[in-house]
């Protein structure tokens, strides 16, 4: 099932999230991100009017997917 993230949904998406930071560079993260880190991101969406969802098999958080702002990550500093 796909729905809209709830910041109860925070854990579980740092959790899946976190795998990527540790084992690829895909995030442009250095460090794993926290619950509450997550959670902050959730609600700064959810404020913008942005989407952010997660998806669910069998009560589990398998995935999620959101939209921000383009250009928020330190990595595209220099971006013009």
């Amino acid at each position: 099932m796909i729905r809209n993230t709830t910041i109860d949904d925070s854990e579980a998406i740092a959790e899946i999230y976190n795998f990527y930071v540790l084992n690829s560079t895909v995030t442009f993260e250095v460090e794993p991100v926290t619950g509450v880190e997550i959670a902050k991101r959730i609600q700064a969406s959810l404020d913008s009017h942005l989407p952010w969802l997660v998806a669910e098999v069998n009560g589990k958080i398998i995935g999620y997917c959101y939209a921000t702002p383009w250009k928020a990550r330190k990595a595209y500093q220099h971006i013009r």
